[in-house]
């Protein structure tokens, strides 16, 4: 629930319109270091709870930011937290099931998921990159244009 937790806080952050750099990098790590960490096999501690509530503020700040201004932000805000605490349940529910159907293999099973997500991120880099370094920086690039 820590993620969740902090993700909330992102969410306001981003409502609020408060400026936080390299949201999508932020995103893009998290699912590569987090999938590392189950494919690894490392145990959760305080260094890496830290780490995931750092990555969950990038996580709620783009649902916060990304907002409908038609709708209500109480109802927008439980639907985002209610959907990922509901994902998080049926990932660990899933994660136990499979490794307590069989020691070895299940845990194995489940570390080599945490190796599947990060594949298509890894792809995409490139791009995000190329994206990030021909973003314009100020409202006076953005009437310029590209150089």
């Amino acid at each position: 629930m820590s993620f969740v937790s902090v993700m909330m806080l992102g969410g306001v952050i981003g409502l609020a319109g408060v400026a936080v750099p390299f949201v999508e990098l932020g995103i893009g790590l998290s699912i590569v270091v987090l999938g590392g960490a189950v494919a690894f096999g490392f145990k959760a501690h305080a260094a890496a709870m830290t780490l995931v509530g750092f990555f969950a503020v990038f996580h709620g700040y783009a649902h916060g930011a990304e907002m409908p201004e038609t709708a209500s932000g109480l109802a927008y805000g439980a639907g985002f937290v209610l959907a990922t605490a509901t994902l998080h349940a049926a990932g660990l529910g899933l994660g136990l099931l499979l490794d307590s159907k069989g020691k070895a293999r299940g845990s194995l099973f489940v570390r080599s998921l945490g190796a599947w997500p990060p594949s298509p991120v890894l792809v995409s880099w490139p791009a995000s990159f190329e994206a990030i370094a021909h973003e314009p920086l100020n409202d006076d690039d953005r009437q310029r244009g590209p150089a």
